[in-house]
């Protein structure tokens, strides 16, 4: 007896699926390719200054904490209040880590009525953020993903800064966003009987990619946090630096990559 629970796809539509946007694409004007290559470069430029700002601000930010907190400390210890500082910074991170708790559990009850009011459309979305921080993390281990991809060269050269930065959020992001803009161009030329698939794609495609984008760079600035481990002695560092630093220098490009890929996301909404 067949079982009417199982979900299958006939391979007719698979092979239109695959046949049909080379059919749009081969009958797109080199005019129009063109186009949408500029477009994906004027995007990458885009996105490249967003996350420059981005890390400008972290790393602006990071000094003025270090300047600040080291000012507080040395006035302290001359004001012989050294215990009462700590307590007070104690409390001051306390309240901080309570704030984004309350910030992370709104952000749920969010996500949750969005499944019970519009399940159709909020589903595909969570979805596919959650693969893609899976495939930006690699895991709440912090172990594998798009930054450890530099295991492929050798162990030597695992921990690459090409990899383990922006770098690799910038490139993820480009590309979603790039797919969905050849989609939109060459949406106009399937052929006029082409599966129903592609006019729900170019109707929810800017959602999909900036779900999975979203997802994939909150992935990679996990991943980057757990390799910084700011309470280790020592971490495995950078392989292929331009320049020496100390453990804490290696240390502190890990958080300020991170910290701009996490400054970031909340643009992502914005993208065009």
């Amino acid at each position: 007896m067949q079982n009417t629970n199982q979900i299958s796809i006939e391979n007719p539509r698979i092979d239109n699926l695959y046949d049909e946007p080379s059919y749009a694409i081969s009958h797109t004007s080199k005019g129009e390719m063109k186009e949408w290559g500029k477009g994906s470069a004027k995007l990458f430029t885009h996105l490249a200054i967003r996350r420059g700002k981005g890390l400008i601000k972290g790393i602006g930010t990071l000094l003025k904490f270090s300047t600040f907190e080291s000012i507080s400390l040395v006035d302290a210890i001359i004001n012989n209040n050294t215990i009462g500082h700590i307590s007070n910074r104690s409390n001051t991170a306390y309240n901080n880590i309570k704030s984004t708790s309350n910030k992370f559990y709104h952000t749920i009850k969010i996500i949750a009525s969005s499944l019970r009011t519009n399940p159709k459309e909020a589903a595909p979305q969570i979805l596919l953020g959650f693969i893609g921080f899976l495939v930006g993390s690699g895991g709440l281990d912090g172990d594998g993903g798009i930054c450890d991809s530099d295991l492929y060269f050798g162990i030597g050269n695992h921990r690459s800064i090409f990899t383990h930065s922006i770098i690799p959020a910038l490139a993820v992001e480009t590309i979603a966003f790039s797919l969905v803009s050849l989609v939109n161009t060459v949406h106009g030329n399937l052929p006029s009987s082409h599966d129903s698939f592609w006019d729900k794609l170019v109707a929810n495609n800017q959602k999909l990619a900036t779900a999975f984008a979203g997802g994939t760079c909150a992935g990679i600035a996990y991943h980057l946090l757990v390799d910084m481990n700011p309470t280790a002695d020592r971490i495995k560092p950078y392989s292929d630096l331009p320049f020496s630093t100390t453990m804490e220098g290696h240390q502190a490009i890990f958080g300020i990559n991170a910290a701009t890929e996490i400054i970031d996301l909340k643009k992502k909404n914005s993208q065009q």
